[in-house]
């Protein structure tokens, strides 16, 4: 019996300690998860008051130049008012037909792989522009006019080739035919083969997605860059601006060297003045107008492009003025330094935050203040 009742006792004294130290245990694990759940929390709620608009503005200045490029690696078109979608600027509703920025590209053939002017510099020489109905004419130096019927949905699978951008990104276009196809190769390559020219036939092809690979590590270095930031075919972003201030600076700096330096070496959709230079690489939330507000995502890099003329499609012999803005703008941020990349950087990349609006020559630019 006494073995019993010291038996029962000391299992009854384990069965309170290890009650006890479950309990113990229970609040503490209690206590983990109510503090990750507050950390949880308070990110959502930081998360969600950084996306969310401004209500306190600042002016920095007025729009100066609109520019669109409907060709990527194409002549410029300058607006004086377009309207803002998530896919880029177009002309607006009074324009009799719908000229988007960079909804054409020209690719290789054989590969599939974008063809640009940092490989042909005299595509800066193609120019775009409205003809008559649902077309557009194609010119360029020592070439007859082409002009193209624009594709449209009707055009089915059969003309939709995948063509690659950077980081290896594909991207669907609808094949415009044989016709621009023997145009774009006689110009670039000196032969009737080679190129082909795509169209982003808006009910036909997928949409460019940055949350999806490869293009989405973006996004582990740049916060603020939201799933369909990207145009059509640009490079990155919906949206370029830089201000006139910026340029200038670096143009006293280049001074004999390219005397003829302007915004258009570096294929701006906004220019804008009133601030001091590379003021903008600070700016977060900008706002143009009334209605168009527009997100810093990215600062954004410059290339071999910025070297050719536009006036001219000739490349500077120097490399300016992209070797003097590499002497003092190389960016040191985390996507720089774990990619090895050396571009500078001039201007910044933008993703629309707002509804489609008109934008106007003339309107005040104004940031989060």
């Amino acid at each position: 019996m006494m073995v019993n009742v010291v038996t029962a006792g000391t299992m009854s004294g384990n069965f309170n300690l290890t009650r006890t130290a479950a309990i113990t245990l229970t609040s503490a694990a209690t206590a983990i998860l109510i503090v990750i759940g507050a950390v949880v929390v308070a990110r959502r709620q930081q998360r969600a008051k950084k996306q969310r608009k401004p209500s306190k503005w600042r002016p920095v200045g007025e729009i100066t130049k609109i520019f669109i490029y409907p060709l990527k690696s194409g002549q410029v078109v300058e607006l004086v008012k377009a309207d803002c979608t998530d896919l880029g600027l177009k002309t607006t509703d009074d324009h009799p037909l719908k000229i988007r920025d960079r909804f054409f590209i020209v690719f290789s053939e054989e590969s599939g792989n974008m063809k640009t002017a940092r490989q042909h510099p005299q595509m800066v020489l193609i120019k775009v522009s409205y003809a008559d109905g649902n077309q557009v004419t194609f010119e360029a130096p020592n070439m007859p006019v082409f002009k193209l019927k624009l594709p449209d949905k009707q055009a089915g699978d059969s003309k939709k080739k995948i063509c690659k951008l950077w980081f290896e990104e594909t991207v669907e276009a609808i094949d415009c035919g044989d016709e621009a196809a023997e145009w774009m190769s006689t110009f670039l390559l000196q032969k009737k083969s080679g190129a082909r020219l795509g169209y982003h036939a808006l009910d036909s092809v997928a949409r460019r997605d940055f949350s999806k690979q490869p293009i989405s590590s973006l996004k582990t270095y740049y916060a603020n860059i939201e799933a369909h930031d990207s145009g059509a075919y640009a490079d990155l972003a919906s949206y370029m601006l830089m201000t006139e201030e910026s340029v200038q600076e670096l143009k006293d700096r280049v001074g004999s060297k390219v005397p003829a330096l302007s915004p258009l070496w570096f294929r701006p959709n906004f220019v804008m003045r009133g601030s001091e230079p590379f003021a903008e690489d600070n700016w977060d939330w900008i706002r143009i107008g009334d209605d168009v507000i527009l997100r810093n995502i990215k600062p954004c890099t410059r290339c071999i492009l910025t070297t050719i003329d536009p006036e001219t499609g000739i490349k500077n012999k120097s490399m300016e003025p992209l070797r003097t803005l590499k002497s003092y703008r190389q960016l040191l941020d985390a996507y720089s330094k774990k990619t090895g990349a050396d571009a500078p950087a001039l201007g910044i990349n933008l993703g629309l935050r707002s509804h489609s609006g008109i934008v106007r020559v003339g309107d005040p630019v104004f940031v989060s203040s």
